[in-house]
């Protein structure tokens, strides 16, 4: 009776098996999931909250569902290069920017230790309801599936789908609900970027706004005279504020082709960099430069260079003020 039993035990096991090895013939080797969610702002602010790694931090839903995540950030700012890599009780990770389409689309490569790497994207496409300017965001992943793994692959999209749901629900709250507070950032082996710039002066803070106008304008226009596509915000170093503002004006490109005239050809520094978000009017920056600098003294660190805004949030596609974004960056060691 026994062996009878084992039998049929045997006999099941090895149906189980058989089933699993011809599923794993039959299905693909490849999965795909992917959702979507409409934003109620410009694509351009879409962009750069994700763009900026270290903004996961505001939005991503597994922070949410792990406090043991402890994340670190490497590369560049933002755009391609930029790495956030990972480690928690579930599992360790790294996700690199590999290819941008600046406002339009952002490809990264996704690997969690031991699986192939996948293909994590997103794309940005603006549409207009009435007086609105709406983004419609696409949040996808995709990738292939070892022999082994492929019955694994229908619940590929239950697995995965709900997390980008909340995901995309807690992006869409970060980029309509204006922000409040200010948390600093390490991100280290920065690549230094390339940049027209003007420096300048203006007597009194208050004329900063019409003096950054002014430089940001001239820039543009010797850009497009040379056909070339801005990678990054304007931004601008502060070298000094009193007795008078000596600032430098500046944009990022792919490339830059020499000086003319007073646009200087350079580069915006690499290496260790410090940086924080303030939401609101341009002006009344105090609140994030305290909050950098209290993070440079509890981590015992030393500035090296001038600190620079990068205004993030175009005014003239943002009404509301208290949604402007300026990130602000400090150079340290």
């Amino acid at each position: 009776m026994f062996k009878k039993i084992l039998k049929y035990v045997f006999i099941a096991i090895a149906s189980i098996i058989a089933l699993y090895f011809i599923a794993a013939i039959i299905l693909p080797s490849s999965y795909k999931v992917e959702r979507k969610i409409q934003i109620n702002a410009n694509s351009y602010v879409v962009y750069q909250n994700v763009s900026h790694l270290h903004k996961w931090q505001f939005w991503e839903p597994w922070l949410r569902k792990d406090s043991t995540i402890k994340q670190t950030y490497s590369g560049a700012i933002d755009g391609v290069g930029a790495t956030m890599s990972w480690t928690s009780i579930s599992g360790n990770g790294i996700m690199t920017i590999k290819k941008v389409e600046h406002t339009k689309s952002i490809d990264t490569e996704l690997k969690f230790d031991e699986w192939d790497p996948s293909l994590n994207y997103w794309r940005f496409e603006e549409a207009n309801d009435k007086n609105k300017i709406l983004t419609n965001v696409t949040w996808g992943d995709s990738g292939h599936l070892p022999f082994m793994m492929r019955p694994m692959g229908f619940m590929m999209d239950d697995m995965m789908g709900s997390d980008f749901e909340l995901g995309l629900k807690l992006l869409k709250d970060f980029c309509e609900i204006p922000q409040n507070g200010n948390i600093a950032q390490l991100v280290t082996d920065v690549k230094s970027l390339s940049a027209y710039t003007i420096l300048d002066s203006c007597g009194t803070t208050d004329s900063i706004g019409m003096k950054l106008g002014e430089l940001f304008g001239e820039i543009v226009t010797y850009a497009q005279y040379q056909k070339l596509q801005a990678t990054t915000p304007p931004f601008a170093l502060y070298y000094s504020i009193e007795p008078k503002v000596i600032l430098e004006a500046g944009i990022c490109y792919e490339k830059v082709i020499g000086n003319n005239g007073r646009i200087k050809a350079a580069q915006l520094p690499g290496g260790k960099i410090i940086t924080a978000s303030h939401f609101g009017p341009y002006g009344g920056f105090e609140d994030t430069y305290n909050v950098i600098t209290k993070f440079i003294k509890e981590n015992k660190l030393t500035p090296i260079g001038a600190p620079w805004e990068m205004y993030i949030t175009d005014p003239s596609l943002e009404p509301n003020q208290q949604k402007w974004e300026t990130q602000v960056f400090m150079p340290v060691k």
